[in-house]
């Protein structure tokens, strides 16, 4: 059973960042993906659980090494090594952030346009953007009356002349 920040986690992912091995995929496009680079990003999350194991073993013989570990207190150190390992193990080297599919979905929520082609599916997602839509699409609207105001003074003062 999933733990309840996972789920949490888990509801609000809206696949904005992509994690697979680069040097056997390619670097990230932030527009266009190839297909094989489509196909690793569908099992992204066994790529980095991998990766975070694999990290958090290397971040755990380090400490182990670091801690000078002496057979009288071996199983503090092993306990300490592990625990810090746990708090600072990553499965993000792989992962870049998806900025063109991020910056496309809030711009076409923040113009009211909302293509569809990427929406939340989860209850907290929902939510979540709903409350961010909000406050985007009034920001929105605060630029372009500012834009608006700025255009009508210079027109205005290009006619008077």
């Amino acid at each position: 059973k999933k733990s309840i920040s996972t789920e949490i986690l888990t509801d609000l992912t809206f696949d904005w960042t992509r994690c697979w091995n680069s040097t056997l995929y390619g670097g990230v496009n932030p527009f266009v993906a190839t297909q094989d680079q489509m196909e690793a990003a569908a099992n992204q999350e066994e790529f980095y659980t991998a990766a975070w194991e694999m990290n958090q073993l290397a971040l755990y013989n380090q400490y182990l090494q670091e801690g000078n570990c002496s057979s009288k207190n071996r199983w503090r150190c092993e306990i300490e090594a592990f625990d810090r390992s746990i708090q600072e193990a990553t499965g993000s080297t792989f992962c870049s952030s998806n900025t063109g599919s991020g910056a496309w979905f809030w711009f076409t929520v923040m113009t009211t346009v909302g293509y569809g082609n990427q929406s939340p599916v989860t209850k907290q997602g929902r939510m979540l953007v709903s409350c961010l839509a909000w406050l985007s699409i009034v920001y929105f609207g605060v630029i372009a009356a500012i834009g608006g105001r700025v255009t009508a003074v210079i027109f205005d003062d290009f006619f008077r002349k």
